[in-house]
């Protein structure tokens, strides 16, 4: 569904790397929530971090966000 309605999944679960990579699933992109804080505050923060410094790059991407930095990836 997020797919037709040309929409970012936001998830904190691995397994859409499988989904997208392996397969082949189609997505208009993927954010990827790797935060040792689960707290709600913690990824409004991250994402809002997100969303100011990469969003012309996040539709068509993977993207980590984790506690190392933010890794950005082709999905196809």
């Amino acid at each position: 569904m997020a797919f037709k309605e040309n929409r970012i999944v936001v998830t904190n679960d691995k397994d859409f790397g499988s989904l997208i990579f392996k397969q082949k699933l189609k997505s208009a992109g993927i954010v990827l929530l790797r935060l040792h804080d689960q707290s709600s505050k913690a990824k409004i923060k991250a994402l809002d971090f997100l969303i100011n410094t990469y969003f012309s790059r996040l539709f068509g991407n993977f993207v980590v966000i984790s506690i190392s930095g933010i890794r950005i990836r082709k999905l196809h």
